[in-house]
């Protein structure tokens, strides 16, 4: 979370142009603590640190194009959830038909209301409603601010 706080704030004074020295020293901060936090230990630099890493870049990278995306067309927020959740599953899949050789067997989910219940509640509760929220908040808050 720190990092995707100083990705954002990086990108975003350097999209438009304006340096906060207060916002620069506050980064170094921020990094060095998360430094000293992941890489002091007995291993040394491994695919996670690389992972925890490139997560606040995505992660931030999305909330700058959110913005964008918000600022010229405010109507898109149904259409960009759609997409973002596709995205999601479509990633899901992948991951576990790259890991598995095969995908998951659905029937037991299918047969089961409890568990289709489960289901549905996580996929179109906690979190398309959760994007659709943040993609209309978008309209009125900038990058910065909700990271």
């Amino acid at each position: 979370c720190t990092l995707n706080v100083v990705f954002v704030s990086l990108v975003v004074g350097f999209t438009r142009k304006k340096f906060d020295p207060q916002a620069a020293i506050a980064a170094v901060l921020a990094v060095s603590g998360v430094a000293f936090l992941e890489l002091v230990g007995s291993q040394p630099f491994v695919l996670g640190d690389a992972l925890s890493l490139a997560q606040p870049i995505g992660f931030g990278m999305g909330y700058v194009r959110l913005e964008q995306i918000m600022a010229d067309s405010p109507q898109d927020a149904n259409g960009i959830t759609a997409v973002k959740v596709m995205i999601v599953a479509l990633a899901s899949w992948a991951l576990f038909l790259l890991s598995a050789g095969t995908l998951p067997d659905f029937s037991p989910v299918f047969d089961s209301p409890v568990a289709l219940t489960g289901i549905l509640w996580t996929g179109l509760i906690t979190t398309a409603l959760s994007l659709l929220v943040e993609s209309v908040a978008f309209r009125y808050v900038d990058a910065s601010s909700a990271s």
